[in-house]
């Protein structure tokens, strides 16, 4: 008897060092992912995710901008929108699959999924779930397709993308007859072919820069020239509000392209100490760069909305806005800007800014706080906007100027839901795959996110949904069934490697 008692104690203890093993290996394999590779997913109506989600994956925010009914599937209706996923390690790459009916009208043709990358200005890197200007607008053009990159010719010019390419990045006059590219090319997602843009732009000469005296709120972005002769010295004034106690820091840089050729950042030493009172301070940035030839460069401030830029007293050149401004603290009204694009989107979250604006002309109301409005003026040429109010934040998908004579924008026309197919256009060229067309009306796209440089926190990134337009009336929704992450990085063999050095990324 006390024999059999032994037996079924050791089998017992058997079993139970057997199931911590089984757990321990689990948790490791859960937290180390030594192949590399982890799926998480979403899905409406909820499902039971057994390892693959349940608290991996958020639901989407804000509330406001979705619904989600029991039984039901989520129902976008604003835009963007947002999730996270929670993941045991870091990951290189993030394929997102998106199944979803479309419900939108014509005013929403773009979704785009993307993940963020900049926490100080909340920069999402997104990619093309769909576009239907690219599916439905181009049936009777000339299609070549390598890989991803889809060029459509209006005439059946060239044989081969390579050629295009070739002849866009050593004589690129030649594809619109003698005229810039800019004027016959339309681009969509072609941000890894940005090599063959680089000098497609004849830059103007002689912009002489004037001190910019209409304080600007949190980060901008703005294009400029330089010849040879000139320095790349700039002077600010910086006010930083203290409405928080978090550290401000403002990170100063200069882009040629993609290339960022110098940046420097500075530090906010005050932090916590500084609250609730205003710090003026005055900055001066030299870039150490020489170019042998006049050439188009970016300066981006990157800050956080604590900080006002409220002077910009020296510059190579004059400086052009790209895509965002908001002006505020000025102490001259009417504040005027000029922009060549045909709608601006405006928001204010102050009360006290509502207010009938000037357009290219027509008047328009920004009547309510906390919600985005969007102006359409679809005259051709340079358009003033005339604020009789500041503390506005304006946007669209081009280029706003302090002075009409200093005016330039060396962007292409983007293929987006603002694009107007005119008889210029000769050429389009994407990185784009149409979504699958599934049973009961569902569609399914998926997109390729590099997370090598994404931000996350607390084991957490951030992804967002956009469809542009969503909020407007009768724009319709976007029912989303399933959401799925592949994330996909170094195997366990490959940390041994690079243990030894002889990893190889």
């Amino acid at each position: 008897m006390p024999y059999n008692i032994s037996m079924k104690v050791s089998r017992l203890r058997l079993l139970l060092i057997i199931f911590w093993l089984i757990l321990a290996g689990l948790i490791v394999w859960l937290k180390i992912v030594p192949g590399g590779k982890a799926t998480y997913y979403l899905s409406y109506p909820n499902q039971i995710n057994f390892l693959g989600g349940k608290g991996f994956v958020g639901n989407f925010t804000p509330v406001d901008r979705v619904s989600i009914n029991p039984g039901e599937t989520a129902n976008i209706t604003g835009d963007p929108v947002y999730f996270s996923v929670f993941t045991p390690r870091t990951f290189s790459q993030a394929k997102v699959t998106v199944t979803y009916q479309d419900n939108l009208s014509s005013s929403t043709p773009v979704i785009e999924a993307g993940v963020l990358v900049d926490n100080i200005v909340w920069r999402y890197k997104l990619a093309p779930l769909e576009n239907k200007i690219l599916d439905n607008s181009f049936k009777d053009w000339f299609r070549l397709q390598m890989g991803d990159t889809v060029l459509l010719q209006k005439n059946n010019k060239y044989s081969s993308i390579d050629d295009f390419l070739n002849n866009l990045k050593s004589n690129s006059k030649s594809i619109c007859g003698n005229e810039m590219p800019q004027s016959c090319l339309a681009l969509y997602n072609t941000d890894n072919l940005s090599d063959y843009f680089l000098n497609t732009y004849t830059v103007k000469s002689n912009l002489e820069f004037k001190p910019i005296n209409i304080p600007l709120q949190g980060a901008h972005q703005f294009y400029f020239t330089s010849s040879p002769t000139q320095d790349f010295k700039f002077g600010f004034e910086f006010a930083d509000l203290n409405l928080d106690k978090k550290s401000d820091p403002i990170i100063i840089s200069v882009y040629k392209g993609n290339t960022k050729i110098c940046s420097q950042t500075f530090e906010d030493n005050f932090g916590g100490d500084g609250a609730g009172q205003v710090r003026n301070s005055k900055l001066d940035f030299t870039c150490a760069y020489t170019s042998s030839v006049t050439d188009l460069y970016k300066l981006e401030i990157k800050t956080g909305e604590d900080v006002v830029i409220k002077k910009i007293i020296k510059a190579p050149s004059a400086l052009n806005i790209i895509g965002r401004l908001h002006p505020v603290m000025s102490s001259s009204l009417p504040i005027n800007f000029w922009t060549d694009s045909s709608f601006i989107k405006l928001t204010t979250n102050n009360p006290a800014s509502r207010q009938n604006l000037n357009f290219g002309g027509n008047t328009f109301e920004l009547s309510e706080p906390y919600k985005q409005f969007q102006f359409i003026n679809n005259n051709s040429g340079l358009k003033a906007v005339t604020l009789n109010k500041d503390d506005v934040i304006l946007e669209n998908s081009g280029i706003f100027s302090f002075s009409p004579a200093d005016f330039f924008n060396p962007e292409f026309k983007k293929i987006d839901e603002h694009f107007v197919l005119t008889d210029k256009v000769q050429y389009i060229l994407s990185n784009y795959q149409s979504p699958k067309e599934l049973p009961g009306g569902l569609k399914q796209a998926s997109v390729i996110l590099d997370t090598k440089e994404a931000y996350r926190e607390k084991g957490k990134y951030s992804f967002m949904i956009s469809v542009p337009g969503l909020s407007l009336v009768g724009s319709g929704n976007l029912k989303i069934s399933k959401v799925q992450v592949e994330f996909s990085g170094r195997t366990i063999w490959d940390k041994i490697k690079e243990k030894f050095g002889i990893y190889e990324n």
